[in-house]
């Protein structure tokens, strides 16, 4: 997906299967790594928020936990984190 962008950053979240666990994934592109940029501190508010938490990797992380009810308010916490990282 950040390939077919050219640049920026890229972010899904969802509840697994079976409703037990809910998992977040967050993608940087090279020049936005370069910039400063990280995934895994984009995600890490995600991923806390959902139970768990991430990798430590700059352009792409994945990660999740068990409170599922999290999801949309995760994504809420990446879209926020991506934006301070432009600035």
């Amino acid at each position: 997906v950040v390939a077919a962008l050219g640049s920026g950053t890229a972010a899904s979240a969802g509840v697994g299967p079976d409703g037990t666990k809910a998992g977040i994934s967050v993608a940087v592109s090279k020049d936005r790594v370069d910039a400063g940029a990280s995934a895994a501190e984009i995600a890490a508010p995600a991923a806390r928020r959902l139970g768990g938490c991430t990798a430590k990797h700059a352009e792409v992380v994945a990660g999740g936990g068990p409170k599922v009810a999290g999801v949309e308010e995760a994504m809420t916490l990446v879209r926020a984190a991506a934006a301070a990282s432009r600035s």
